[in-house]
C-alpha cells in the first residue's frame, strides 16, 4: 500500500532531476519541469480543497485562482500570482512532455 504522498516529494524529485539535467541530458530537464508543475498544482489544489482529477481538473484549479484574483480582495494579488504561475508552468510542462524538437 502506498503511503500518503506529500507534494514536496515532487519538488525534491524535480530538483534532483534538474541537477542531473545540468550534465546535458534533456530527458532529465523535461522530467524535472513536469515534476515542478505537479508539485505546484497539487500544493495549490490542496490549499483550497479542490480536485484536479478528470479531463478538466487542471483547468479547474487554474481557473479558480483566476476567478479569485478578479474579486479585488486583500488576497487578489496572491491568487493572481499563483494562477499565472500555474498557467505558465502548465504550458512549459506540455511543451516538455509533448514537443520533441
Amino acid at each position: 500500500m502506498l503511503k500518503k504522498f506529500e507534494p514536496k516529494e515532487f519538488f525534491e524529485t524535480a530538483a534532483f532531476l534538474q541537477e542531473k539535467a545540468s550534465r546535458g541530458d534533456d530527458g532529465y530537464l523535461r522530467s524535472s519541469i513536469s515534476r515542478y508543475y505537479y508539485a505546484a498544482l497539487i500544493c495549490a489544489r490542496d490549499r483550497v480543497n479542490l480536485s484536479s482529477y478528470g479531463l478538466s481538473g487542471h483547468k479547474t484549479v487554474v481557473d479558480f485562482f483566476s476567478e479569485q484574483a478578479r474579486k479585488n480582495t486583500d488576497e487578489s494579488s496572491v491568487y493572481k500570482t499563483v494562477g499565472d504561475n500555474l498557467a505558465a508552468l502548465k504550458k512549459l510542462r506540455e511543451k516538455a512532455d509533448y514537443e520533441t524538437n
